[in-house]
């Protein structure tokens, strides 16, 4: 990568050891997409094993560019490492860099900004990692150059539970994967009762709720083959507790777990999805339910942290903890064609804002 004529912006070190393959890595791939789009100089730090190998194989970055990060190691050893290591660089090298962190502060001579997608950074859960998860993101919210949210919800979150403001804090939201916009097909015929859900097995992801959910529809509409896919998880054996729940309330036959799938696979999922369902209580932001909107698929959310942000004022929203509320709006798509029809045009409608244009155009403001 080499830099703009005339440009003096700095070369931009992207530090995501602590990025996992999928919803961290979707993230990191629109900072990616902006560093080039802004034709920036970079080098990205990989602490995930298989989020390494799946950018050793891009094509659009020179493998120069791409670097392990100790990811032999354990997690815990790869962010002490990273406490130091940015901090030696800039001490040795004396060049002109920027560092550029997810959810967590890095020392070093260099400016440090630092992208927040961790609603978890900020939460009051016990445990060791927790706190020093929890003391880090203050530590980034009183010292970072910059710090930026992926959404309203995540900043207000940070501020109340820190106490820490300052006036120069920004909100980016992240965009759509260009191949959830693209995404042909969106009249293919959808099969009754074939519900989507992707999720992983997190406590916080409250999955039980949505196995309760098949067993209401069901018992509401036995008339209906409901079919609940899962998608999701690092592996199909993280899943055996949810499986084991499954099926001591009766629906094992009716929920599939599929593990993790390709974005090609995904799309296909929901575009012939007859809607989507959705009950984490804990999400920065539900990128999952634009996903699944802008590839026509209708969403019934739980009202719980970010999703109203997420969803905007689009049909599928519900306060009740309640899995028979739930299957009630799932049903009613069910039975209203025209409120089907409505939900995923507003749906298409709403996912415009997160633009990849919109994005671009954001971040190169806040990266000096």
């Amino acid at each position: 990568m080499k830099r703009s004529e005339g440009s003096m912006k700095k070369k931009v070190l992207v530090y995501a050891g602590t990025l996992r393959s999928g919803g961290g890595g979707s993230v990191l791939d629109q900072i990616v997409d902006y560093l080039i789009e802004e034709k920036r100089d970079f080098v990205i730090y990989l602490g995930d094993k298989k989020l390494l190998s799946e950018y050793e194989k891009r094509g659009d970055i020179p493998l120069s560019s791409v670097n392990g990060f100790f990811s032999y190691l354990s997690p815990a050893a790869v962010y002490f490492i990273s406490k130091v290591y940015f901090l030696f660089r800039s001490f040795l090298k004396r060049d002109e860099c920027v560092v550029l962190s997810f959810n967590q502060y890095i020392p070093s001579v260099y400016n440090n900004y630092v992208y927040h997608i961790n609603l978890l950074s900020f939460m009051t859960e016990d445990g060791i990692g927790a706190k020093i998860r929890r003391f880090d993101a203050k530590k980034a919210l009183q010292y970072a150059k910059k710090n930026i949210f992926e959404s309203n919800y995540l900043k207000d979150i940070a501020v109340r539970y820190t106490g820490v403001d300052r006036n120069d804090f920004s909100v980016i939201h992240v965009c759509l994967n260009s191949e959830f916009k693209s995404v042909g097909g969106r009249g293919e015929k959808k099969e009754a009762g074939k519900i989507i859900a992707v999720t992983s097995p997190a406590k916080h992801k409250n999955n039980n709720f949505l196995y309760e959910c098949i067993r209401s529809l069901k018992n509401k509409r036995p008339d209906i083959n409901w079919k609940l896919c899962v998608v999701g998880g690092q592996d199909l054996k993280s899943w055996e507790g949810n499986k084991d729940y499954a099926e001591a309330i009766g629906v094992e036959t009716s929920v599939e777990f599929l593990g993790p799938l390709t974005r090609t696979e995904l799309q296909k999922k929901y575009i012939t999805s007859f809607c989507m369902i959705n009950s984490s209580k804990v999400e920065s932001m539900y990128m999952v339910v634009l996903e699944a909107m802008s590839s026509g698929c209708p969403c019934v959310l739980a009202d719980n942290s970010s999703a109203r942000e997420s969803m905007g004022n689009v049909y599928g929203l519900f306060k009740d903890d309640d899995p028979n509320v739930m299957a009630e709006m799932v049903i009613a798509l069910q039975e209203d064609s025209s409120l089907y029809k409505k939900t995923v045009e507003e749906g298409l409608k709403h996912v415009q804002y997160f633009s990849k244009e919109r994005f671009i155009k954001e971040f190169s403001l806040v990266i000096e």
